[in-house]
């Protein structure tokens, strides 16, 4: 079995708020075992029946030391992680991959994702735990060769052991094994402290296919303000010199094919994306 039957526990309705970013076809379900057929009709497990998953840590050194404390955590770089963790030669060092159960990777996972919530938020804290655990399980699914997932906010961020929280480690046992499905497959489960008024389509930000379970929805509040206020991470704001700018063109501009650099003039926005995000400036 891919993930365990889960214990059902009440999860308010509205309680999801990913929901703003999901489909109406899209479901919260426990994975199920599933038997094929015949070969031709197989469908390859999303995960690894042992549910562990390969999370990087970091890059060490070579001659770095990885051990365990009398509580039997792994210890590296004064951080405790629950499982093993293994060295993986790479270069002239190593790749630090925590190899963990799903259900407490999700455990160090949470409080930094959602952080602490008033115990009224139990439902939130829930759905973030099925938000975090699809994008994991999706990740495993993809069966890359070393690791599944990095510990920041590349994918998820993950403090081990020493984040943990009663709260969180409630909304992880709560719905241990419910994932996000779309049809037979485990969806890739991205979200975000706030929408900045309207989320935008996976081809918009990533360049990703189109996916019928992610589309662009309003998040404004019908009193005004949006949805994703609370999280206090509405502004977005960072401002640049002319000077500024002309250093990081000089630094950054050859990976896009800008070889002749000067004073930059003036700064133009030339399109936006269906969302009314800047997708193109024009930089004189």
């Amino acid at each position: 079995m891919p993930f365990a039957r889960p214990r059902r526990s009440p999860i308010r309705r509205g309680a999801l708020a990913l929901a703003l970013c999901l489909g109406a076809g899209a479901q919260v379900l426990p994975a199920a075992p599933r038997v094929a057929a015949s070969p031709a009709a197989a469908v390859r497990p999303p995960v690894r029946a042992d549910q562990v998953i390969r999370v990087l840590l970091g890059r060490a050194a070579s001659g770095e030391i990885v051990g365990r404390d009398e509580s039997g955590f792994v210890v590296w770089k004064g951080r405790r992680y629950r499982g093993d963790v293994d060295l993986v030669p790479e270069g002239n060092g190593f790749a630090v991959i925590n190899r963990v159960d799903l259900e407490d990777y999700l455990r160090g996972v949470l409080p930094g994702e959602i952080g602490s919530r008033d115990p009224r938020d139990r439902a939130a804290l829930q759905a973030q735990a099925v938000a975090a655990r699809s994008y994991a399980a999706a990740r495993m699914g993809e069966r890359r060769p070393v690791y599944d997932v990095t510990a920041t906010v590349t994918d998820q961020v993950y403090g081990g052991q020493l984040v943990e929280r009663p709260a969180t480690d409630d909304a992880v046992r709560d719905t241990r094994g419910l994932v996000l499905t779309w049809g037979d497959r485990i969806i890739t489960a991205p979200y975000h402290a706030h929408g900045g008024d309207v989320t935008a389509a996976p081809t918009e930000v990533w360049k990703w296919a189109s996916e019928p379970y992610l589309q662009p929805v309003s998040d404004r509040a019908p009193g005004g303000g949006c949805f994703c206020d609370v999280s206090g991470t509405r502004g977005w704001e960072r401002r640049f010199s002319f000077v500024e700018l002309e250093s990081l063109l000089v630094r950054y501009g050859r990976e896009s094919g800008v070889t002749d650099v000067g004073p930059v003039r003036a700064v133009r926005v030339a399109s936006r994306g269906p969302s009314g995000r800047v997708t193109t400036l024009e930089i004189e």
